[in-house]
């Protein structure tokens, strides 16, 4: 709202200049805002280096517009405007170019905007040039002034460059439209013309500011008559911020209710008509009115009686507010009403057979974009992490338009984040577009992202409010994004874990320090502590420890993965679950020192693997060695596909350079060449929209601000195409197996890399294939190697290196009981009952597991109620159930505890821990 009113001296002096510099009388009779105050604009104009033929013509049409719109127009020089006080007057401020001015009317238009004073202006680069005089009296430029965020306006990346009509101008990035009565903050973004290349636009914000920009002054008659109308309804202070249906989405039988928020900016109370009617195809299918009464200077929320029984279909919403027969705003809303037991368009959903994706039995590859829509772009940060699948962020629109865009390129999967029950019916209705466009959906929703914590109610309503459960457009979901355990201090978070899974394993830490043979790393309390930077970073005799302590990581991440893909398994079956593990770049000396997650974690219970490309070179020659890492991924998923599922490179501020969007182009280009040559199943090119990520200060879209693709997009669409009619398949002939051991270099996977992309280089430059193995592939637990981990004997306890197990859940039936329980669970059951329990394992290690009935390596689950045979082979990965164990429960608690065993060979893999508790 406004903050002040200029003095009757103030307008007296302001009237001293005219457009040709000639005196001019202050005008009276202007027509009255709400509050009673003249209707006043002000000008900026006056000799000077700015006024060069474009400001000329600008400030003679915005001097008409402004006229026609009942406003007093009062003409002001930069110079002048630097040393009056104007900042949050009621006065429009019009400004014909805001490119290169004075630093004092800089100053004064940047002090306007911070009040909430209303801004009209045009020109280059906003704020781009402040002007200085020397001591001779001219005028020189400096790029030195601190442009003020003024949305749609400034900073420079608020907007975009564009050609029209011969003229370079400047297009606002679109910004939220309220296009349903989900609360809008800060303010409502309205064009005239196309939404994607506006004539004129209009920031309402909600402290009652009006930020207009005209990126050329000469409109067409029709849209000039919108404009003029748009400035002359401003003049009385009100608005709509949003209005519409509460949500995107409704479904059918469930009310639609409707709502507004209405500014009354003036300060003057007032009575007005908000009215809703609800179209389809041009036809009212409900309307509704209710009247309200304004107090000054705030705003209010408005809702209205439901409308019901509406038929699938998309709907407009049209919502006006009038005072009597005055129309002063409109938002046309949109709806969409879907039947949940409706058919949708026919789209496959994604399967994967023989380590492949596949649709309708056609095999697929993955020309996918993490996406973003276009007008997240120059948003400020707080914003931008609101995310744009809430509801008052969503444009349909927008979206479409992507979609369209994407599915016309041959990209044939998004990436996408869901993590608020809020976001679901805009989610749903981005999924109906997705499958309108043959686009698959694979969505982000952190079961597992922070710490390893995990959160199966909120996963719950996730999947339920968007009715996610067996859509085929749903490729599946993601656990975490690039998760790390950090550095040490960070890792101290895990170190309880690492001392129980020491003495798990080991049986104490004294005899872990046998077999490390070294002093274990201890806390400030003498307690075990994990390994230092320097030896997870570098090779040495720490080698054993650290190898331990990966394998402690990797046990712990595949527990808590288990539960999350339980859990979502239960509610959506036959979806896939991913998770992009590569944090600064898979197998970079980055991503180590931050100990970003080994691809083995957490393999088992995924159905890709999904590394990231950062850090990769852009020339193929040097590249072509990062096929390494898609055979490792294809190593540690047990032939899983490989899905890469992150690179790309930013091109920098102000849409970048000829040779940072080179940079990008080659990066691509590369990219997809090392995904053909590996045999990988899928790339995701980070990211979808071009313009600055102001948090990140980066660019790193494929997509123009201007809704023209870049030369990468161009690179990915033919590659994408390529493959899709033809997957990369390994050349004819036995593949090269390249040995490899983890355990043999204290810095893990990165040294795996270092130490074998000589020979997989070699190998592919020679047309052989490659595939990785260890001493342990292709063995089970009677003829593996048997040593522990870090390649030391095994003597009957440590961790064997090629054998683990992991328990899943445990079943208990009783006389009208079925419980199944995680493990480590304490439950309640009636006593003097006897029970039978199942547990059901999973094989995470190398070495299939025999079955009980074989003399050498035979396995078992020994607990302390009995053992329980494996009954037949369990390869890598596979699952189990053993049992029934069988247990009277009296009056005193039962624990129950059993681990895996391996006859000759010794225990192995997590430890069975339970309670049964009688009451």
């Amino acid at each position: 709202m406004a903050g002040i009113l200029l003095t009757a001296f103030a307008l007296t002096q302001f009237a001293a200049a005219s457009l040709d510099g000639r005196s001019a009388t202050v005008l009276s009779g202007a027509p009255a805002t709400a509050n009673g105050a003249a209707a006043l604009a002000i000008l900026v104009d006056g000799k000077g280096p700015w006024r060069d033929p474009d400001w000329q013509l600008t400030a003679s049409e915005f001097h008409r517009m402004l006229r026609e719109a009942g406003y007093k127009v009062l003409p002001m020089s930069p110079e002048r405007l630097a040393v009056e006080n104007v900042s949050g007057s009621d006065a429009l401020l019009a400004i014909p170019s805001l490119e290169r001015l004075p630093l004092g009317a800089f100053k004064a238009i940047a002090s306007h905007a911070a009040m909430g004073g209303s801004i009209l202006a045009s020109g280059g680069q906003p704020f781009r040039q402040a002007l200085y005089r020397d001591g001779a009296g001219s005028w020189y430029g400096r790029d030195d002034f601190d442009a003020p965020v003024i949305e749609t306006i400034s900073p420079w990346y608020k907007q975009y460059d564009a050609l029209r009509g011969g003229h370079h101008v400047r297009i606002p990035i679109a910004r939220p439209r309220g296009l349903t009565a989900a609360e809008e903050t800060e303010g409502r973004y309205q064009v005239i013309g196309s939404l994607f290349d506006p004539v004129a636009t209009r920031f309402a914000t909600s402290r009652g500011a009006e930020l207009y920009w005209v990126p050329w002054p000469q409109l067409h008659p029709r849209e000039r008559a919108e404009f003029v109308d748009l400035l002359r309804a401003a003049r009385r202070r009100l608005a709509l911020l949003d209005a519409g249906a509460h949500e995107f989405v409704s479904l059918t039988r469930e009310p639609v209710t409707l709502g507004a928020r209405v500014l009354n900016a003036s300060f003057q109370a007032v009575e007005a008509d908000v009215a809703w009617t609800v179209l389809l195809d041009g036809k009212s299918h409900g309307k509704r009115q209710v009247s309200v009464r304004l107090g000054p200077g705030g705003s209010l929320a408005v809702n209205a009686p439901s409308v019901e029984g509406l038929p699938p279909g998309e709907y407009q919403v049209a919502t006006t507010l009038r005072i009597g027969t005055t129309t002063f705003d409109r938002i046309d809303g949109y709806l969409r009403v879907i039947d949940p037991q409706a058919p949708g368009p026919p789209q496959e959903r994604l399967h994967i057979e023989d380590g492949h994706f596949t649709a309708g039995g056609k095999r697929v590859f993955l020309n996918g974009v993490n996406y973003w829509p276009r007008n997240v772009s120059g948003l400020e940060p707080a914003r931008f992490r609101e995310y744009w699948l809430t509801p008052h962020n969503y444009d349909p629109d927008i979206v479409e338009a992507d979609l369209a865009a994407l599915e016309g390129a041959g990209f044939n999967v998004v990436s996408i984040v869901y993590v608020r029950a809020e976001q679901a019916r805009p989610l749903l209705d981005f999924l109906q577009r997705c499958r309108r466009h043959h686009i698959w959906a694979h969505l982000y929703i952190g079961s597992a992202a922070e710490s390893l914590r995990l959160f199966p109610e909120r996963d719950t309503l996730l999947l339920q409010r968007a009715l996610l459960s067996g859509n085929p457009t749903v490729f599946g979901y993601e656990l975490a994004w690039e998760p790390r355990f950090g550095k040490h201090n960070d890792r101290t978070a895990h170190d309880s874990e690492w001392r129980d899974w020491v003495t798990e394993q080991y049986g104490s830490v004294a005899v872990a320090e046998q077999t490390w043979g070294m002093p274990a790393p201890q806390n400030a309390d003498s307690a075990l502590a994990n390994p230092s930077d320097e030896e997870i970073a570098t090779d040495g005799a720490h080698r054993v420890i650290v190898a331990a302590y990966r394998r402690f990581l990797d046990d712990l991440v595949s527990r808590v993965y288990g539960r999350a893909v339980r859990h979502l398994h239960a509610l959506d079956p036959d979806a896939l679950v991913a998770v992009r593990t590569g944090v600064a770049g898979t197998g970079q000396t980055y991503n180590n020192a931050l100990m970003g997650y080994d691809l083995v974690a957490g393999a088992a219970h995924l159905d890709a693997i999904c590394p990231e490309a950062y850090g990769m070179p852009t020339d193929f020659t040097q590249a072509q060695a990062t096929g390494f890492i898609t055979a490792y991924a294809r190593f540690a998923g047990g032939g899983k596909p490989v899905w890469w599922l992150e690179f790309g490179s930013s091109v920098g501020p102000l849409g970048g350079t000829d040779q940072t969007r080179r940079r990008q182009v080659l990066l691509s280009d590369t990219m997809m060449r090392v995904a053909a040559d590996s045999g990988a199943d899928g790339t995701s090119v980070w990211w979808f929209p071009g313009g600055w990520r102001v948090e990140e200060r980066s660019d790193f879209g494929i997509l123009n601000p201007d809704g023209s693709w870049r030369d990468a997009a161009r690179v990915l669409s033919e590659w994408g195409k390529k493959l899709n009619f033809s997957p990369p398949e390994q050349p004819p002939g036995g593949p090269l197996v390249i040995s490899i051991d983890r355990d043999s270099d204290a810095r893990g996977m990165l040294g795996l890399w270092q130490r074998n992309r000589v020979e997989y280089l070699k190998a592919r430059q020679a047309g052989k294939s490659v595939r990785l193995a260890t001493a342990g592939s292709g063995t089970d637990t009677g003829n593996m190697p048997t040593v522990q981990v870090g390649n030391v004997p095994f003597h009957g306890t440590g961790p064997l290196k090629y054998a683990n197990a992991e328990i899943a859940v445990l079943h208990i039936s009783g006389p009208g009981i079925e419980r199944t329980l995680e493990n480590g669970a304490q439950v309640e059951l009636p006593a003097d009952q006897d029970y039978v329990v199942s547990v059901f394992l999973v094989n995470t290690g190398e070495a299939a597991w025999l079955p009980a009935t074989e003399s050498a390596g035979g396995c078992a689950f020994r607990t302390n109620v009995g053992d329980a045979p494996i009954s037949g082979r369990v390869a890598r990965f596979g699952t189990t159930s053993v049992g029934p164990l069988h247990i009277r429960l009296r009056r005193q608690p039962v624990d129950l505890n059993g681990r895996m065993v391996a006859e000759g060979r010794g225990l192995f893999g997590e430890t069975l821990r339970a309670k049964l508790s009688p009451y």
